[in-house]
């Protein structure tokens, strides 16, 4: 109904009717365990956000070459190219080197958290993460990027 008062009068709004929304920003998810994929892209999707999602780090690689995101969130576990990995390969990329990088792993450590200082690595969360501290890091990044911009 709030949409066929804003297209206007005899308007029809159906299923095939496009909704511009505003995009808050564009993450890259990347993780090899579905179900996490799933969420953390629901979540996100729900808040206006542009996801994208890879199942395995070489995946990731490819698609960081070809375009630009805000924030990409990895799994430090996954295959084919580590967490750490990517991130030191981001780092060589022009589109995406100012990036928030988030890893999360199911065991934070003193060395996973000193391996991902050296990288540039922007927050290190253990799972099962709290949802909404991930998306308040996000949404103050975004927000000073864009301030900055």
């Amino acid at each position: 109904i709030k949409l066929g008062a804003i297209k206007g009068t005899n308007v029809i709004v159906d299923a095939q009717t496009k909704i511009d929304k505003p995009i808050n920003g564009k993450i890259l998810i990347v993780d090899d365990e579905q179900i996490n994929l799933s969420l953390l892209k629901s979540l996100f999707f729900n808040l206006n956000y542009e996801i994208v999602t890879a199942k395995d780090g070489l995946e990731a690689l490819e698609i960081i070459k070809n375009s630009a995101f805000d924030v990409i969130i990895c799994e430090r576990n996954v295959p084919k190219i580590d967490g750490i990995s990517l991130k030191l390969a981001v780092n060589d990329l022009t589109n995406n080197a100012k990036a928030m990088f988030v890893l999360l792993t199911y065991n934070k450590n003193k060395d996973i958290v000193l391996r991902a200082n050296q990288l540039g690595v922007d927050y290190v969360l253990q799972k099962p993460v709290l949802f909404e501290e991930l998306l308040g890091f996000i949404q103050r990044f975004i927000k000073l990027r864009r301030s900055i911009q």
